[in-house]
């Protein structure tokens, strides 16, 4: 087997993991336990607005809360993306085959 036919076999791969991935990931998007995560991350969100200007250290574990959360939400949504990407790049490489 040649170099360029296991490049190709491994991109193929990649592409379908991150589809695999991407799926998953929407699936879990409207999931029980993500409206949970993000529910609390709004909490938190609140709980910050309404907390005294003077609580240094309660303002610090409410953003830290909040920014954790935040991550959360940002890697499902890369994740999705990235899988719909690659979704669209299994579908044009197998149109491209059948012509």
């Amino acid at each position: 087997m040649g170099s360029d036919e296991v490049l190709f076999r491994r991109q193929m791969e990649a592409l379908e993991a991150d589809a695999r991935l991407g799926v998953e990931m929407e699936k879990f998007r409207g999931s029980i336990p993500y409206r949970y995560l993000m529910a609390k991350a709004e909490l938190a969100a609140e709980d910050l607005v309404d907390c005294a200007a003077t609580d240094a250290s309660e303002i610090c574990r409410l953003q830290n809360e909040v920014k954790r959360l935040r991550t959360i939400r940002v890697w499902v949504d890369e994740a999705v993306d990235k899988g719909l990407a690659a979704l669209d790049q299994l579908e044009e490489r197998e149109r491209l085959s059948d012509d």
